[in-house]
């Protein structure tokens, strides 16, 4: 994400505002280099989420599945695959979220985004997906695995991320069960709607949202939340987010939360705020020409536990990701990065294509292949969506 909601497939809207999609030319890695987890192409996949089942060492991956759509630039939805051989091979295992064009309204907006009248042309896009194991034993079975991923309807062509989008979530025994599993609203914002409960607005997850954490701190009062990345150890949850703070300018934050296990996830009281991982601050201090870092990941990897970000450049007016940058924890539950005299330490970086959208990476130490990395492909039409494997690796 960058400034106000860059979606990682394709546009933004800025100060709530219109959108511009990034996008340029450039060769592609050989194609031994592609992952292919699905059975149907489709135009593409991205935003990969990686995670091992620790009763048999499979690794699983869920990521955003697109496709044309009648009624915006893409339809989004999520799929799940596992490899039992580190990521050499993948199986399909199906949809958890499927596309979904729907006709909506009339419903209540956040100005400027524009009015929603009766039958409008609307799609509910499920992306940014992340995937957790929940260790600890107090857990019961049917929460252990958790999907949660931002849900945000868009209504021709234009998203509605202030009135119209939250952090969903559903839980299972297995990742095979997450399919079949109810999708709920889980994390909401400032300024959601009450019609986003409406029949009119054709919401595919159910129930209202049930944790409110921009309550919890003055620094997340006014977040739209986007981007979830969780990470399980025995003891604690730790969910970082995207946060995209409304003022003049918008600021984009990455924040950290922790809940003590087992967590009861929808209560409030459990989640103590750690703060900002990342700021616009930081971002500059890297390259002049970045303006955030998004797309955050929680990996544990080489005893060490890291930070995936994505840096976010402005490209001829539009913003792109540009790559993905590697940050480790100096003490991970008390929210801290390393730094040098304030600075962000990076210890890794991996680019695709020059000049083009690419970055919102997965890692794991099970994985063959170092980090995956997505991968927008405009080089000639029509223009599609890719995951990579890069050779990168983690310390």
């Amino acid at each position: 994400m960058n400034s106000t909601m860059l979606m990682r497939i394709t546009c933004l809207m800025v100060t709530l505002g219109a959108a511009g999609c990034a996008g340029a030319g450039g060769t592609p890695p050989p194609p031994e280099q592609r992952v292919r987890p699905v059975v149907a192409e489709l135009f593409g996949q991205f935003d990969p989420a990686l995670v091992q089942d620790p009763a048999n060492g499979r690794l699983w991956m869920t990521y955003s599945m697109v496709d044309r759509s009648a009624h915006s630039r893409w339809r989004v939805g999520l799929r799940i695959a596992s490899s039992d051989n580190g990521g050499a091979n993948w199986k399909d295992h199906g949809v958890l979220e499927p596309l979904s064009d729907v006709t909506v309204g009339p419903l209540a907006v956040t100005r400027p985004e524009p009015a929603i009248g009766n039958g409008a042309r609307g799609s509910w896009m499920n992306e940014t997906s992340t995937l957790v194991y929940d260790p600890h034993p107090a857990v019961p079975p049917g929460q252990r695995w958790k999907l949660v991923w931002h849900q945000a309807l868009w209504v021709d062509n234009k998203p509605y991320f202030a009135s119209y989008s939250w952090i969903a979530i559903k839980t299972a025994a297995r990742p095979e069960d997450l399919a079949a599993a109810p999708a709920k609203r889980w994390i909401g914002n400032f300024l959601l709607k009450p019609d986003a409960y409406l029949p009119s607005a054709q919401a595919p997850a159910s129930g209202p949202t049930t944790l409110p954490l921009h309550t919890l701190h003055p620094e997340l009062s006014r977040c739209v939340f986007a981007e979830p990345a969780l990470h399980a150890t025995r003891d604690v949850l730790y969910l970082a987010l995207d946060c995209q703070f409304l003022g003049n300018p918008v600021q984009p934050y990455i924040t950290l939360f922790r809940c003590s296990s087992p967590c009861d996830m929808n209560t409030l009281s459990g989640w103590k705020y750690l703060g900002r991982l990342t700021t616009p601050a930081d971002a500059k201090a890297i390259h002049r020409k970045y303006k955030s870092l998004g797309a955050p990941a929680l990996v544990q990897q080489g005893g060490e536990t890291w930070l995936l970000a994505t840096p976010v450049e402005r490209s001829f007016g539009d913003d792109r990701y540009d790559g993905c940058l590697a940050f480790r924890f100096a003490d991970l539950a008390r929210g801290q990065l390393e730094r040098v005299n304030g600075k962000l330490v990076v210890r890794r970086s991996l680019a695709g294509m020059p000049g083009s959208h690419h970055g919102a990476c997965a890692s794991h130490a099970a994985l063959r292949s170092g980090m995956l990395y997505s991968q927008l492909v405009t080089r000639e039409p029509p223009e599609f969506f890719r995951i990579y494997r890069s050779g990168v690796r983690l310390p």
